[in-house]
């Protein structure tokens, strides 16, 4: 177990999912109260390699303006420890940062995740 699959199983004893791990493409997808999902992507290599921590909404919901928000909010005037990256497939909005491997803590998930969570309220709650 190299040290970002321990930082994802210290995670999940924390939320009470004891057993959380990536599977065998390097994701790992949680679903939400609020009908989004949250997700980490991880695939280790011999090269630098990132953990891709997401938050899906759906975007069967969401107005124009909603999406100029979204957008919005990944302008460099919102510091933010990691710039954040948007992406949409026609199901859902994707908002996601990347977390360099070597630099991956529980407090930066715990944090990247708390990020996730605002940014989507305040795209959900523009009108």
């Amino acid at each position: 177990m190299n040290w970002v699959e321990q930082v994802v199983a210290e995670f999940g004893r924390r939320i009470g999912i004891p057993e959380l791990s990536f599977d065998h493409d390097g994701a790992i997808r949680l679903g939400t109260g609020d009908l989004s999902s949250i997700s980490l992507f991880y695939k280790a290599s011999e090269a630098a390699s990132d953990v891709i921590i997401y938050r899906t909404i759906p975007a069967n919901y969401l107005t124009a303006q909603q999406y100029r928000n979204a957008l919005k909010l990944t302008h460099y005037r919102f510091a933010r420890r990691w710039p954040l990256q948007i992406a949409y497939d026609q199901r859902e909005l994707i908002l996601a940062f990347r977390i360099p491997e070597r630099a991956f803590m529980l407090s930066d998930m715990e944090k990247a995740l708390d990020d996730l969570g605002e940014i989507s309220n305040q795209v959900s709650n523009a009108l």
